[in-house]
């Protein structure tokens, strides 16, 4: 597999875009917040002001209220925790990372989606969760459907929950044990009950079906690639009050969790076919764009000719 330059050395040289070292302009994350919202509010221009503003007061505002005790807001408090966590133990599996560089950018980049070619000296590199699912896979660490799900919830760690499919799939099991507890009885009253419940389970199928295509297609970066690795393998024993892995024991079985995932994967050397890269909608700008480049041509040739 080649690798595109400078990526099979640590660091990355700040070569690749999505690195969270990079810097940000304020105009730069002020401009993504609103791309969030668009993409959010289901890609409408409509009222878009509006659904921002509603955007950092229901979300990003609460995410950050101490006081609030509602229980939507503990639940996001409870995922700063998560963040919190997510991040100490990146710091703390840096060396082992570190390590194993070059192995785990050689597994990234043989599913990578798009080809590689360079703007403005940075490489946009993502692999799709169907292709991070299967590297589990590979390797034999997935190979139930309890710890299949438990990916899912990782890859999901931070979607909206109206966008999550493990949220949908625990509806569905929730409903499930309320069928079985319906099975052997026989008045209208459990029959109506129970066709209620076989048609919300339906609707509920349909949905999951829907979630798993987004999930699937979803794109994760290199660092994200690693998060969901130290997330998986850790994120039980980290969060541990009873005597769970902490320190050195956490770094030396991450270590060996790490090994056997890379150990498993280097058999399947299939590299991925590359998407077409993306194209955007043109805009009024892009017209614009157009009309100034003419006109500069013509000023060029009329100058040519004099």
């Amino acid at each position: 597999m080649e690798i595109p330059e400078g990526l099979d050395e640590q660091p990355l040289k700040n070569i690749e875009m999505h690195d969270p070292k990079r810097v940000m302009l304020f105009r730069h994350f002020t401009d993504a917040l609103v791309r969030v919202g668009y993409l959010k509010y289901g890609r409408k221009i409509e009222n878009l002001s509006v659904r921002l503003e509603d955007m950092f007061q229901t979300i990003i505002r609460r995410m950050f209220d101490q006081t609030n005790t509602t229980s939507t807001s503990k639940n996001r408090m409870k995922y700063m925790d998560f963040i919190e966590l997510q991040i100490k133990l990146m710091i703390q599996m840096q060396d082992v990372f570190v390590a194993a560089h070059k192995h785990l950018i050689e597994i990234f980049c043989r599913h990578l989606v798009k080809p590689q070619t360079r703007n403005f000296e940075s490489v946009d590199l993502t692999i799709e969760c169907r292709d991070v699912i299967k590297l589990f896979q590979n390797c034999g660490i997935v190979d139930n459907m309890d710890k299949l799900t438990m990916l899912y919830r990782v890859l999901e760690r931070h979607h909206d929950i109206s966008d999550d499919y493990s949220h949908v799939a625990g509806e569905v099991k929730k409903i499930d044990k309320e069928l079985k507890k319906l099975e052997n009885k026989t008045g209208d009253r459990s029959t109506k009950l129970r066709l209620k419940n076989q048609a919300k389970k339906n609707e509920k199928l349909v949905l999951m079906d829907k979630r798993l295509m987004l999930l699937y297609n979803t794109e994760v970066t290199y660092h994200e690639f690693k998060e969901i690795l130290v997330i998986f393998f850790l994120k039980k024993d980290a969060e541990s009050n009873k005597g769970g892995k902490k320190g050195d024991k956490l770094k030396s079985y991450f270590k060996k969790r790490l090994k056997e995932f890379i150990e498993g994967n280097k058999k399947f050397k299939k590299v991925k076919k590359l998407k077409n890269l993306r194209t955007w909608k043109r805009t009024e700008k892009d017209f614009l764009k157009d009309k100034l480049e003419e006109r500069l041509e013509e000023e060029r040739l009329r100058r040519l000719a004099q």
